[in-house]
């Protein structure tokens, strides 16, 4: 047999059945054997670097859920929902902020990470009730509240300079009693919303209020007529006051605005707006229902003839600057998309315009469930049983909304990866990663696959003596991408070890890592945070009774300690000047043997943790300063 020169290991660890396939690519890019080495961009086997030890978790004896809470591309946070309901905010590595989760946080695999999505300051999660934000209210502070969909009463608004506004009143005068054949008699309504800038410099539009009073001449309030004539020979005036009361919670907005709407019955279109005059001439031109009276509405609560629904979002996203939620847990196959460039604009439209909310059916063969949602030009929904691809060859809108079907195998409830006109995603039950592509030449075509077939052994087959007795040890529990410095996937599988993908747009590498081993210890979720001009990998992990966050050191970043790291949940220790080292703290490790590690010194140890530090004076050592 011809002997195989290899140039590098980009195909990573390879199933034992490709172990004869010398004939194959991969066969002469792979490894037998691959464990904590993980693969570069570049094809080279790279030992793992070890992990610091950054704090316990809330509750030392529950899991933690870890979420990234994005600042910029060198900026982050990194959120740890511990099982007791404690929420804590890492930055760099260093607590800043602890508070409640106003929910129940599930485990791991019920039905698996927090669904979330994240714009500017604010962090929706969907948790399978109602919808909650996490607002960043300064660097160190975060606060919950849920998310709502109604809009700002135009009555709460402060004008600077202390003029108030209120709705307005019809000013009386015979064109409201003598219609004419121009004017004909009709059952009119009147609305009025205000166009608001906040402290923060959104602009957002406030609820359309009716407009219910009229007022004589001598400034006497009624009760608007039923009947109101409205017509070019026969207008009718809308005035606004500036004095009347505001609610206690007001907060200063810049009025930019307000935008005026008639209809009959519950619709209303756009006749007009003012921006300082107090009165408004309503000419009886035709309102324009492209652009209705703004109204709350919101998409999970309805009335029925068997009474109130009260639906809940499976997971949130954006999409072509809307926010859109896929599946709901009465709709598990559906989609919905709020209003363009309005996040709460749920409202129905009387007639069909391109910006407006959508709500839309897969048309499935079985019943699904929608479990993620992504963007790729189009916008993708991942379901337990395929993949969907949504939208037309322009923008999405009520004429193109078109399904087309682009893979027929489900996906986990783990957030796909998005990067360079490509989709990564765990399959369904956790067994493998597959890919979606977008076509170069058609970009409303995609392409599946599976990147991991040739090393399938790592998602189903566990060592004997590894794992605890799992029904599906290989399954991905949690995983998360690190785009800096190595483009690398991480996956936590069920049994607690870690799986790393390279994945360079054409070969996938492959290799199993652990921690810890012979006492059992596990990987049990894990998130990414960019920090600098890295990404860092934050795990939680099991060690003996207790569960703590660890972070994954830097093979590139130099000058600093954590890149001598070769250890796991490392801990630096320094001395006074011209003091030795006594004891050095090992937060949950009691009972455990562990070493101590310095550049150009042997390693010292084994030395056993009691009472959470390792006393050095006790074991005979003294190390100097």
């Amino acid at each position: 047999m011809a002997s195989l020169r290899q140039t590098n290991f980009a195909a990573g660890e390879l199933s034992p059945l490709m172990w004869g396939r010398s004939d194959s690519g991969l066969y002469r890019a792979g490894l037998r054997r691959l464990r904590d080495f993980f693969v570069s961009r570049q094809g080279m086997a790279v030992s793992r670097p070890g992990t610091r030890f950054v704090a316990l978790c809330a509750d030392s004896n529950a899991p933690s859920l870890l979420v990234p809470f994005i600042v910029s591309d060198a900026d982050g946070y990194l959120l740890e929902f511990n099982l007791s309901g404690t929420v804590r905010a890492y930055r760099n590595g260093t607590l800043v902020w602890t508070g409640t989760a106003p929910f129940v946080v599930g485990g791991v695999r019920a039905p698996g990470p927090l669904q979330y999505a994240q714009s500017g300051d604010v962090l929706l999660i969907a948790n399978r009730g109602p919808l909650w934000q996490l607002r960043r209210t300064s660097e160190t502070s975060f606060a919950f509240s849920t998310y709502s969909f109604s809009r700002a009463a135009a009555e709460w608004v402060t004008v600077p300079g202390g003029a108030r506004t209120t709705t307005p009143v019809i000013v009386d005068t015979a064109n409201l009693v003598t219609p004419t054949t121009n004017s004909p008699l009709r059952p009119w309504r009147w609305w009025v919303s205000v166009v608001l800038r906040d402290d923060a410099g959104r602009t957002f539009e406030s609820e359309a209020f009716e407009v219910t009073e009229v007022v004589n001449g001598s400034g006497v309030r009624s009760a608007r007529p039923t009947q109101v004539a409205v017509g070019t020979d026969r207008p009718v005036t809308l005035r606004r006051s500036t004095s009347g009361a505001t609610w206690a919670g007001t907060r200063v907005h810049e009025v930019l605005g307000f935008n005026y709407f008639r209809g009959v019955g519950d619709f209303a279109g756009f006749i007009g707006n003012a921006v300082s005059d107090l009165d408004f001439v309503d000419d009886g031109r035709e309102p324009d229902y492209t652009l209705p009276a703004p109204r709350t509405s919101n998409p999970f609560a309805w009335t029925t003839p068997s009474g109130p629904k009260d639906d809940r979002p499976l997971s949130v996203g954006f999409f072509e600057d809307r926010l859109a939620f896929g599946g709901t847990l009465l709709r598990p196959a559906s989609a919905l998309l709020s209003a363009s460039g309005d996040y709460i604009g749920f409202q129905k439209y009387p007639v069909v315009v391109p910006s407006q909310p959508l709500e839309f059916e897969l048309a499935v063969r079985k019943r699904e469930t929608v479990r993620g949602l992504a963007a790729l030009q189009r916008l993708l929904l991942l379901s337990d049983a395929g993949v969907w691809a949504i939208g037309g060859a322009g923008a999405l809108t009520p004429d193109s909304v078109q399904a087309r079907l682009v893979s027929e195998v489900g996906a986990a409830w783990l957030r796909p990866i998005v990067m360079s006109g490509e989709l990564l995603f765990v399959r369904n039950r956790g067994m493998g990663v597959r890919l979606v592509r977008q076509s170069d030449n058609a970009p409303e075509l995609y392409s599946s696959g599976d990147v991991s077939w040739h090393a399938r052994h790592l998602f189903e087959n566990v060592e004997v003596g590894l794992a605890p007795q799992l029904p599906h040890p290989g399954v991905v529990d949690d995983w998360t991408w690190q785009e800096e410095p190595d483009g690398l996937a991480w996956m936590v599988r069920a049994d607690g070890r870690l799986i790393s993908m390279q994945w360079n747009g054409e070969t996938s590498g492959f290799s199993l890592h652990g921690t810890g081993v012979q006492w059992g210890d596990r990987f049990v979720t894990c998130a990414t945070v960019p920090e600098g001009d890295e990404d860092t990998v934050y795990f939680c992990v099991q060690r003996g009774p207790s569960f703590m966050l660890e972070r994954l050191t830097s093979r590139t970043r130099r000058g600093t300690v954590a890149d001598d790291c070769c250890v796991d949940c490392a801990v630096p220790f320094t001395a006074a000047p011209g003091s030795p080292v006594v004891t050095v703290a090992a937060a949950g490790l009691d009972g455990r043997q562990v070493w101590l590690c310095a550049k150009d010194n042997a390693p010292v140890g084994p030395l056993t943790v009691a009472a959470g530090q390792v006393d050095l004076a006790a074991a005979g050592l003294r190390l100097p300063v």
